[in-house]
């Protein structure tokens, strides 16, 4: 038959040959559970201040405690110790624990032991104006940051020495250290801030005395000051006693 196909009957198509290898695959082909998890979003990456809240929130239970003196002299060095503990529970035995520790061997009375929130790394820091006070560690094992636990008080301990007299303040400061999660950096929250106020006096200075200020102030550059302010002291009871021979 004119036109037909041979060997079939007429009308009939034959399926197309298939495009040979190499040439563009459809979009969907090949695609595997494994391919799309991979070009799936990764989860986002918690914000800095999200991390700061996580830390902040993994803050536990302590006490803090410090022994602040009424009177001071001028140069005459004075301790200030200052403690804390953390809680391993917060029940009233616990509580009391915790205050007898923290109490025991004070060199003075120490105030009511108070709540603050601690990390395993503490810093506590006192400061003063250092043009009234001269501010050092008692010895090696009183750094700025140490370790806090529940079994036993960590304690910090400072020389003060007053250069005026007066009511003054000292300032105590405590913080609490952190490590972030993911970051090779550190957070410090502030737990404990308070003011300390001190009465100064000054002391029958004595050539012992003259020594010791001489040392306090010889790094504030008050030396001079204090020099002059001898010179008018001692010339107030001559004006005194001039006046009453007239």
């Amino acid at each position: 038959m004119a036109g037909g196909v041979p060997g079939g009957a007429a009308g009939i198509v034959l399926p197309h040959s298939p495009k040979p290898h190499g040439g563009p695959a459809p979009k969907y082909a090949n695609r595997s559970p494994a391919s799309e998890s991979a070009a799936s979003p990764a989860p986002a990456a918690a914000l800095p201040e999200d991390a700061a809240d996580q830390a902040l929130d993994r803050l536990t239970a302590g006490r803090i405690t410090y022994d602040p003196p009424r009177d001071m002299k001028v140069g005459v060095a004075t301790s200030i110790q200052v403690r804390i503990i953390g809680l391993a529970s917060t029940t009233q035995e616990a509580l009391q624990r915790a205050e007898q520790k923290l109490k025991a061997g004070m060199e003075r009375p120490a105030l009511a032991s108070q709540p603050v929130r601690i990390s395993t790394t503490m810093k506590v820091v006192l400061s003063g104006k250092p043009d009234e006070f001269r501010i050092e560690h008692d010895g090696s094992d009183s750094p700025d940051e140490q370790i806090v636990g529940t079994h036993a008080p960590t304690e910090w301990r400072w020389n003060v020495t007053p250069l005026q007299a007066g009511t003054r303040k000292l300032h105590l400061s405590a913080v609490a250290i952190v490590t972030l999660d993911g970051a090779e950096k550190e957070k410090q929250f502030a737990v404990y801030d308070t003011d300390i106020v001190v009465h100064v006096n000054w002391i029958q200075l004595t050539t012992d005395h003259w020594k010791q200020i001489s040392s306090a102030v010889s790094a504030t550059g008050a030396g001079g000051w204090l020099a002059a302010w001898w010179k008018r002291r001692r010339g107030k009871p001559e004006a005194a006693r001039s006046a009453k021979a007239g």
